[in-house]
């Protein structure tokens, strides 16, 4: 864990980071049906995310950094992470993550 925050120290600042480049043809995703309103819609969300991910990224060691719910969503309630805090994961091809110890 510690090399990864290590790793992350040294990335470029946000505003010189490419946002853009790595969201889905479909982002934003349409919200008219107000599918993430409920928790089983927000953790669908979630895991479709995680898949879309895993299917397109080669990487399997990767930073989560998100909202208490999101990440809690993600890796399951006895979590307690501080928010905007990088968290290493490994990711799982069935869009599943698991932290790395």
């Amino acid at each position: 864990v510690e090399k990864v925050i290590h790793d992350l120290q040294g990335l470029p600042r946000v505003e010189n980071v490419d946002h853009e480049s790595l969201k889905p043809d479909n982002w934003p995703p349409d919200q008219s049906h107000h599918e993430s309103s409920s928790k089983n819609g927000r953790n669908e969300s979630i895991h479709k995310f995680l898949l879309w991910l895993a299917q397109e990224r080669e990487e399997t060691v990767i930073a989560v950094v998100c909202h208490y719910n999101v990440i809690q969503a993600a890796l399951g309630p006895g979590i307690k992470p501080l928010n905007a805090t990088p968290i290493a994961c490994q990711l799982f091809s069935d869009g599943t993550i698991k932290l790395v110890s």
